[in-house]
């Protein structure tokens, strides 16, 4: 599995990010239940749509 959105931080970063309301999400891939799912990072400023509409509109 590939995680979205978090290069260039270290571990202390993504820890500080996650206790500040950043989370870990992965959406399902609709179209076949063989190819791995992308897990994406979501900042606590931002809103996991932007992700969601990204993910599903690759895979369509």
């Amino acid at each position: 599995m590939k995680t979205e959105n978090i290069e260039g931080l270290t571990l202390f970063e993504i820890n500080l990010l996650i206790q500040q309301g950043g989370r870990f999400v992965m959406f399902p891939n609709l179209m076949t239940k063989l190819k791995s799912s992308t897990i994406y990072f979501v900042r606590p400023e931002e809103k996991i749509i932007k992700y969601a509409l990204r993910h599903f509109l690759r895979i369509s």
